[in-house]
């Protein structure tokens, strides 16, 4: 819808520096509060644009819904003129100390995620471990079985088609039944 999401980003990250600066300044200067609650107003027609219903274009192809087209405009007039206030307490340097911090929680965060991908990669190779691990137990049980059936046991199992390598998937009550059946025979 329009440039909607594109300036959405945009006056978040602007709203991000913004508070970047509050933390600078005591008292916090009432322009930068102004601006920033103007910003959240905005990004909440925003909002309400993206569920729909009658929008109309409030320039630059940003659509908002037609009954806030008005105070949106509003509060972007507005904003320019706080913009022009805030540039005393935004500076060059209050931008570069909160691009750098960005960047660095950018980095952080991908060393997470990292760490995150390495964790589920060990877990999953453990799980896939685990699992032959458990299918080489039951394997060898059902080896074991297969060998304490009598010599015409074995040869019944062998020609109702039940040898070695199926008994992987056999139950213990028909391996059981196999071995007492070899057994009284």
């Amino acid at each position: 819808m329009g440039r909607n999401e594109e300036f959405f980003k945009e006056i978040e990250e602007r709203e991000e520096l913004i508070y970047f600066a509050m933390h600078k300044f005591s008292p916090i200067p009432e322009s930068l509060e102004r601006e920033a609650g103007r910003i959240d107003v905005m990004k909440n027609m925003i909002k309400e644009a993206a569920k729909g219903g009658e929008l109309e274009d409030v320039g630059n192809g940003v659509f908002i819904s037609k009954y806030n087209a008005g105070l949106f405009i509003g509060c972007l007039k507005r904003i320019k003129e706080d913009q022009e206030e805030n540039k005393k307490y935004i500076t060059e340097e209050v931008k570069e100390e909160f691009n750098k911090e960005k960047e660095l929680k950018a980095e952080k965060a991908k060393e997470l995620k990292e760490k995150i991908d390495q964790l589920e990669k060990r877990d999953k190779e453990a799980l896939e471990a685990e699992k032959e691990q458990m299918q080489r137990q039951a394997y060898r049980q059902a080896q074991e079985r297969y060998e304490k059936l009598s010599l015409f046991g074995k040869l019944k199992a062998k020609v109702t088609g039940k040898g070695l390598s199926s008994l992987d998937g056999m139950s213990t009550e028909e391996l059981d039944s196999m071995y007492v059946k070899g057994k009284t025979m």
